[in-house]
């Protein structure tokens, strides 16, 4: 019996574009403030086998001991060879808040987040709350919405 081989993707499809997909998560607590950690949302850089889902819920319990899943799609922000998506992951419990605090993470209100955040982080998180407020999900392409 023969056995196929599985080429890699850069091998299997030379021509095709190559994006860097980024999974963040919108946290708030129960007052509605933002979670930062590092002056950014919590998140991470999705791996070769893994799902942004999957990348949203580990930056959740690996890095901050949530045992939570990532909720609705929020924001898709293209630029260049990046694809950035925010997930809700909800409204934490005071003790949850609590316990995030203990490890030197920052809730701020969403103004005062969007100034902390890098250039592009700016519109993301503000398409994020609109998206939240009025149950939408919001496309942006350089920071920019679209959709």
């Amino acid at each position: 019996m023969t056995q196929t081989q599985v080429l890699p993707l850069q091998e299997r499809n030379p021509g095709e574009s190559r994006k860097i997909v980024i999974a963040d998560v919108l946290v708030r607590d129960q007052q509605g403030k933002v979670l930062l950690v590092d002056d950014n949302l919590p998140g991470g850089t999705v791996g070769a086998d893994e799902s942004p889902w999957t990348t949203a819920q580990r930056a959740l319990r690996e890095g901050l001991g949530l045992d939570l899943s990532p909720n609705r799609l929020l924001v898709v922000d293209y630029v260049d060879d990046r694809l950035t998506l925010i997930f809700d992951a909800g409204m934490l419990s005071d003790a949850q808040a609590d316990a995030i605090r203990a490890r030197k993470a920052a809730f701020c209100d969403p103004g005062e987040a969007g100034e902390l955040l890098p250039e592009l982080g700016r519109p993301r998180l503000s398409a994020a709350c609109e998206a939240l407020r009025f149950n939408v999900s919001r496309y942006l392409q350089n920071g920019e919405i679209l959709g």
